[in-house]
C-alpha cells in the first residue's frame, strides 16, 4: 500500500467513516442518501446527466493534458447518486467539498463500474479517484500527476519507438466462445450490449482473443453501432497508436465509422448510425 493511499486511509478514519466502504463492492443503492445531500450534490456536480462537451473526441482533443470521465458515476459512501461527464482537473475541489459538506468518501467511477449488471452493486474498488471527507484524496499515479498549481493533471505516456520487434505470436484458443449480455435503464433512456468473444477471457491476455459487439440504446435520439476487435497476445506496443472517425451530420440518420491501431495491442473497427434527433452524447 502507497504512501498516498495511507494518508486516504487515515483520513478517512480520522473522519470516522468505514475505510472499508472504499474497498469493497457494494450491495445497495441508498436513493435517501442521494435525496439527503441533492442540495451538496447539484451544488458540486450539477444536475445528473451532465455533459461537459458535445463530442467526447472534441473535448479531449482541446483539453490535451486534463483528466475526463465521461459517463462517470459518482457515489457517496457505499451508493452510487449522481452520473454524467467529470473533469477531475476542473472538477477535484467541487468533489473534495461534497465529501466535506456529506461526511461521506466521495468515489468517481468509469460507466462501466457502475451501469449494465453493476447497476445496483457499483465497484467501489475500482474506483478512478476517492476524496475523504478529511480533504485526503487518493488517485491512480500511473496515469494521473499533481503539478505545481495544485491540481490534477495526465500523466504523459511515454511514445513507443516508431518501430520495435512485435513479439511472438501464440496460440488462438479459437474453440473456447463465450456470449455476454449487458442492459441498463435509466429516466434518461436503455443501453444494450451484446457481446461474443472467440479466444481465451484472461486478464492480462494470454492469447489471442476476438469480441464481436453490437450495442443499442435509446435516448433522444436512437441508434446502434457493431464493434470488430482483435487483442493480440503481446502486452507492448510496437508502433505510435493510430485511429481515427468518420461521421456524417445534418441528417436525419448519421452513419459514422471508427478505427484504432494499437499496434500488437488492439486493432478495433467501429460502424453504426444515429437515428432522429440530435442527441449530445451519441449524436
Amino acid at each position: 500500500m502507497g504512501a498516498s493511499t495511507l494518508m486516504l486511509v487515515a483520513g478517512v478514519a480520522a473522519s470516522g467513516v468505514d475505510v472499508e466502504r472504499l474497498f469493497v463492492y457494494v450491495y445497495a443503492m441508498d436513493y435517501r442518501l442521494a435525496a439527503r445531500h441533492e442540495e451538496a450534490i447539484t451544488a458540486a456536480l450539477g444536475p445528473s446527466g451532465r455533459m461537459i462537451g458535445n463530442s467526447k473526441t472534441t473535448y479531449r482533443d482541446t483539453h490535451l493534458d486534463h483528466l475526463p470521465v465521461f459517463n462517470a458515476n459518482v457515489c457517496l459512501g457505499s451508493s452510487k447518486v449522481w452520473h454524467g461527464d467529470v473533469d477531475l482537473t476542473i472538477d477535484e475541489e467541487a468533489l473534495l467539498d461534497l465529501a466535506s459538506r456529506s461526511g461521506e468518501v466521495v468515489s468517481v467511477l468509469y460507466e462501466s463500474d457502475g451501469r449494465f449488471r453493476y447497476e445496483d452493486h457499483p465497484l467501489i474498488a475500482e474506483a478512478v479517484y476517492s476524496a475523504a471527507p478529511s480533504g485526503h484524496s487518493l488517485v491512480d499515479s500511473t496515469w494521473a500527476e499533481r503539478r505545481a498549481d495544485g491540481r490534477l493533471y495526465h500523466r504523459t505516456q511515454p511514445r513507443p519507438p516508431r518501430w520495435r520487434r512485435p513479439t511472438r505470436p501464440r496460440l488462438w484458443r479459437f474453440w473456447s466462445v463465450s456470449a455476454e449480455c449487458q442492459r441498463s435503464s435509466a429516466p434518461e433512456g436503455t443501453q444494450t450490449l451484446r457481446l461474443v468473444r472467440i479466444g481465451e477471457h484472461t486478464a492480462p491476455h494470454k492469447s489471442p482473443l476476438f469480441m464481436l459487439g453490437l450495442h443499442t440504446w435509446s435516448r433522444d435520439a436512437r441508434g446502434a453501432w457493431v464493434e470488430w476487435t482483435w487483442n493480440p497476445s503481446s502486452h507492448r506496443a510496437w508502433a505510435p497508436q493510430l485511429r481515427g472517425r468518420l461521421k456524417l451530420h445534418g441528417y436525419r440518420v448519421r452513419p459514422y465509422v471508427g478505427v484504432r491501431v494499437a499496434s500488437g495491442l488492439a486493432y478495433e473497427v467501429r460502424a453504426g448510425f444515429v437515428v432522429g434527433a440530435s442527441d449530445l452524447i451519441w449524436g
